[in-house]
């Protein structure tokens, strides 16, 4: 099947995953999910799935560009992990 997951997404009533990233696309599609895996979402609600999403996104990174991440960017994005 070649579809584009976030329109099978968009037209499921339910979406059950293992362990995916599918799993976090439907939560972010505020689907009904079940996990039956061991995935870092399982219990996410909307409040902790904003504050994961943006813990990735910092202001003045481009995580894609292959630029120099500066000291102060790097312990920014670090930081995130202790929230």
């Amino acid at each position: 099947m070649n579809e584009n997951t976030v329109h099978l997404i968009k037209s499921a009533r339910l979406v059950i995953t293992i362990n995916s990233t599918v799993g976090l696309e439907a939560l972010i599609l505020s689907k009904d999910l079940i996990v039956l895996g061991r995935a870092l979402y399982r219990e996410f609600n909307q409040p902790l799935l904003r504050k994961y999403i943006h813990g990735y996104l910092v202001d003045g990174v481009d995580f894609f560009d292959g630029s120099v991440i500066t000291n102060e960017k790097a312990q920014e994005i670090l930081s995130y992990a202790n929230k």
